[in-house]
């Protein structure tokens, strides 16, 4: 099964990231720690691969929980 996975990555005035959509939405309060590093840090790159893990690691939670409910 394929899935799409999708954010709108965009700035502000003052040059800052945002993320404006999100699919799967992920934790704010995670995806706001991504983005709060990357503000610092700059690193395009090592934000994409950082909000891919944590949609990897949300997903797999997801899918615990659901299996355990089933059973």
């Amino acid at each position: 099964m394929n899935r799409q996975f999708t954010f709108l990555l965009s700035t502000d005035p003052n040059d800052l990231y945002l993320v404006e959509d999100c699919e799967p939405p992920l934790p704010a309060e995670q995806l706001e720690k991504l983005l709060t590093n990357l503000n610092q840090v700059d690193d395009l790159g090592g934000f994409i691969r950082d909000i891919r893990r944590l949609w990897v690691n949300t997903l797999a939670d997801d899918d615990s929980a659901v299996a355990q409910e089933e059973d």
